[in-house]
Parts: structure tokens; sequence; C-alpha cells
């Protein structure tokens, strides 16, 4: 009888403690959308927008509009939006890999490139919680 009275005040404490396994999950539940809206602009963002900071767990909206089609590639979730003129391009995710990541223009639709048709426009920080 000790030992199931041990057992299931350990399994108690696993459950409603910081350091429960489960902690995230319910953290990415709870998280709020954090929502962006990126404006890209004879292929460059304004200064403000080019860092994004989320924190871990959270639910990310990203909508892009642009003057000039490109493809846009979120480096280390391996996401890919294609962005096009008139339209508003939404990418989601949710925020679970922490680090700093470049979302880069793949050939812009002109060809005018001078960086081999890659160019660095923004960072997505993620920080731990």
């Amino acid at each position: 009888m000790k030992s199931l009275t041990l057992m299931l005040v350990t399994l108690l404490a696993l459950l409603c403690g910081s350091q429960s396994p489960w902690s995230d999950v319910g953290n990415a539940r709870a998280a709020e959308l954090q929502r962006f809206a990126i404006t890209i602009k004879n292929r460059k963002v304004e200064p403000a927008q080019k860092l994004i900071r989320v924190t871990r767990g959270d639910a990310v909206e990203l909508e892009f509009s642009t003057d000039e089609e490109a493809e846009l590639h979120l480096h280390g979730y391996d996401r890919l939006i294609k962005v096009e003129p008139a339209t508003t391009a939404v990418l989601r995710l949710d925020a679970t890999i922490a680090g700093r990541f470049p979302i880069e223009a793949h050939g812009f639709a002109s060809g005018r490139s001078g960086h081999g048709g890659h160019v660095v426009l923004l960072y997505l920080e993620v920080h731990p919680r």
C-alpha cells in the first residue's frame, strides 16, 4: 500500500509540477496566435519587420504582401510559400524549434537579383520558454 501511495503522489507531482513532460503541450494550446503583417517592397522589408520574435510553443501567422512574385523559404522549419502581387500569402506554423531562422526569397520574378536568386529578407527568432 505504501508503494502505491508513493507512486500516486509522484505521478500527481509530475502532472501538476512545472517540470511535467506535458507542460509544453499545455502551453502551446494556451498560447495566443502571434500575427505579423510583412510587406516586401523593392525586394526588402521595413527595418522594423526584419526581426520577428516569438516564444517556443507560440502559434505564428506570417502574412506577406509583395510587389513582385517570389517563393519564400523559412529555413530550419523548411517551409515554402509563394507570394504574388495584389494578394496576401499566409504562412502558419507552431514555433516548436528554438533558434534564429532566416526567411529567404528564392528567385524573384523579374530575375534581377544579384545574390544568385536567394535574398534574406528577415529573421524569425524563436526563444525558449
